[in-house]
């Protein structure tokens, strides 16, 4: 969210490390994963909220569902407070979707609009070219238009589908002259190969630092739209094979942006912010690649379990049993569907089953533009709609077996059934 604690710092630091390889161009939205993430939170119960809150937040001292509904509402405050101080460059929107045959509880929309300002809807995700229509729609309408056509498809069996879209805007406070930029070559990670490409230049005071512990420069770069509001550049000295001397995987000939990524913790990021505020602006003459680029990052589940958030992407441990209704009116609407229809899900396991984001970001000389879509599938385990097909239509292995102990009674491969 919009003030991140140490402990999700080094998540995010965590997080671009494992998602960096080398020679590739890396972009994530660590705020839109959180936001994403957070309202999890008020969907969430037992064990698997204790363990949301303390890989995201650090926060273990939370008791009871008092406690936790101050602290989501400590983040919410953050949260509005910084859209409402940004809101001229930073439009973001946050929807739950749920499939038609369930029922969102009431206190989880409760906290999600007003905590999250997100929208809830109920969507037939079988009627797939409308189910994207819509989601396209709100999201264009919520973003005030700056941000259209997120989704291209669906799959129909989630249960619950959460999305956060974020467009951001804004000029450099000293812009640079485009009259000034030409080519120039580009030092690519292996310290050999260079590519020829835009090179922006100007000289301007700015805020500087020499950070000796990780060998790298840092020049902040403030928006226009707030002082406070600025892009942060980290150069590695020196572009070739480093060996690093604390052994946190650096040398064996990783180039100095790989030792970088390795190496980066909140520690040394709060260290380089605060050697900027300890040492006066000056005069820099600086050259910056105009670039635009790209990343989707279809498979994060494997990398937030490596930061310890696992509970959640487990079929038979996960507890979002605070999402859907539990309530006798929610039984009832169950029952009249299920005299409709025969799909209708009675209370089913939810887990996450996929966190995915895509993002892009363009520098020029007038400032930056940026888009973020975090996207997180819900699904229940014993969904009635889900019907897996297996289909023995060639050769098989076929066992008759009698368990606990185990014994094969009989066992054989069947290669053409109409073979006596």
């Amino acid at each position: 969210m919009s003030s991140n604690n140490e402990k999700s710092i080094d998540l995010i630091l965590n997080l671009t490390k494992s998602l960096h390889n080398s020679g590739t161009n890396l972009l994530l939205c660590p705020y839109s994963l959180l936001t994403t993430l957070s309202m999890l939170i008020a969907g969430s119960r037992g064990k698997t909220r204790n363990e949301l809150l303390k890989v995201l937040y650090s926060e273990t001292r939370l008791s009871n569902d008092e406690e936790i509904q101050q602290f989501l509402q400590k983040i919410s405050k953050k949260h509005q407070e910084f859209i409402e101080t940004y809101k001229n460059v930073w439009h973001q929107a946050s929807m739950v979707y749920c499939r038609d045959d369930l029922k969102l509880d009431s206190s989880f929309v409760q906290s999600l609009t007003k905590m999250f300002q997100a929208q809830t809807k109920q969507l037939n995700f079988h009627s797939i070219k409308d189910s994207v229509r819509i989601i396209n729609e709100d999201v264009y309408k919520e973003t005030k238009g700056f941000v259209e056509n997120i989704v291209n498809d669906l799959d129909p069996e989630i249960a619950l589908l959460l999305i956060d879209a974020i467009h951001f805007k804004d000029i450099w406070d000293k812009q640079f002259d485009q009259n000034k930029s030409h080519l120039q070559s580009f030092r690519l990670s292996d310290g050999k190969t260079t590519v020829e490409t835009w090179m922006m230049h100007q000289t301007a005071v700015f805020n500087y630092y020499e950070y000796e512990s990780l060998n790298v420069r840092a020049i902040r770069l403030p928006y226009r739209s707030n002082q406070r509001l600025a892009m942060l550049i980290i150069l590695p000295s020196d572009n070739g094979s480093v060996d690093d001397d604390d052994g946190v995987g650096g040398g064996g000939g990783d180039s100095a942006i790989k030792t970088l990524t390795k190496q980066m913790n909140q520690n040394h990021l709060k260290a380089i912010l605060d050697g900027m505020l300890a040492t006066a602006p000056q005069k820099i003459e600086l050259s910056l690649p105009r670039f635009k680029i790209s990343s989707t990052h279809q498979h994060l589940i494997e990398h937030f379990r490596q930061s310890g958030l696992c509970l959640l992407f487990d079929q038979c441990q996960a507890d979002l049993t605070a999402m859907l209704t539990n309530d006798d009116e929610g039984k009832k609407q169950q029952q009249q569907q299920q005299q409709q229809c025969s799909n209708v899900v009675e209370n089913p396991r939810l887990y996450v089953s996929e966190i995915m984001q895509k993002a892009m970001i363009e520098v020029n000389e007038q400032g930056t533009e940026a888009i973020a879509l975090t996207k997180i599938s819900v699904r229940n385990k014993r969904s009635a709609e889900f019907i897996e097909e297996m289909i023995c239509d060639r050769p098989f292995m076929f066992m008759i077996i009698l368990s606990d102990p185990l014994n094969i009674l009989f066992s054989g491969i069947l290669e053409n059934p109409l073979s006596s």
